[in-house]
């Protein structure tokens, strides 16, 4: 008796425990919401999104989720009305159980701002998606030239990608130029010489030859010495005043 007791005393717990829970971890439909909390995942400097943004793109809808019943605010609508902007990745929305309405955003990450021989302009993401660059987008590597679309996702992202991760790199590349044959050259923060990549096959082994002569090789001569550096040909570095 006393065990079946216990059991019945403990189930007893587990459903009120449930019961509570379900009840005070959610607010009540005719709540008003307290107000609105946008958490933007890697807000760091250069991030496109911030929470004045999110809450701009909500403000030029008309839509002021403060004060509003909760019954009234459809989160599936407001997550599809977030994540339509080019600069929004990812979003999730979800009240508290004091009737705040928390907006999670993971921004889209661009890697590389192309502005065409044409004039087309545009920021490409790591995973090869087209972004409008009418944010500023700081310290974005920018590629010129002769760089369509599908050159730039197949040839030069997989490059930006390396030097938008590379803390030297990112540091020391300021800007990729495609000549009208197709050359790809890169322009240094530090130095008044240019960098003949040629193709961007090997890159990393190129990039890898370079570092080294920049470590050894430019103390000893100089940093103005010359005007190219040349990486195009199998295992050699080619400098010419």
């Amino acid at each position: 008796m006393k065990t079946a007791l216990k059991a019945t005393l403990l189930v007893g717990i587990v459903v009120y425990i449930a019961w509570a829970v379900a009840r005070y971890a959610r607010p009540a439909e005719k709540q008003a919401c307290a107000g609105v909390r946008v958490c933007v995942q890697d807000s760091a400097a250069g991030c496109l999104v911030s929470q004045d943004y999110v809450l701009g793109i909500l403000g030029r809808k008309h839509i002021s989720p403060k004060g509003m019943p909760i019954s009234d605010i459809n989160l599936g609508v407001l997550d599809s009305l977030l994540a339509a902007d080019p600069y929004v990745g990812k979003v999730s929305c979800h009240f508290t159980s004091e009737g705040v309405l928390h907006v999670d955003v993971v921004p889209r990450k661009p890697v590389l701002h192309v502005i065409q021989d044409n004039g087309d302009e545009y920021y490409m993401t790591d995973g090869g998606d087209v972004m409008p660059a009418n944010q500023a987008g700081d310290g974005l590597c920018l590629a010129t030239g002769r760089v369509g679309r599908d050159f730039a996702r197949e040839r030069l992202l997989p490059l930006a990608v390396y030097i938008y991760n590379d803390e030297f790199w990112n540091t020391q590349v300021e800007q990729v130029y495609v000549s009208p044959s197709g050359c790809v050259e890169l322009v240094p923060r530090v130095g008044n010489h240019v960098v003949v990549l040629g193709g961007t096959d090997h890159f990393r082994d190129k990039l890898r030859r370079l570092r080294f002569f920049y470590r050894y090789g430019m103390p000893k001569v100089g940093w103005g010495k010359y005007r190219t550096i040349n990486l195009s040909y199998d295992g050699q570095i080619v400098c010419t005043k």
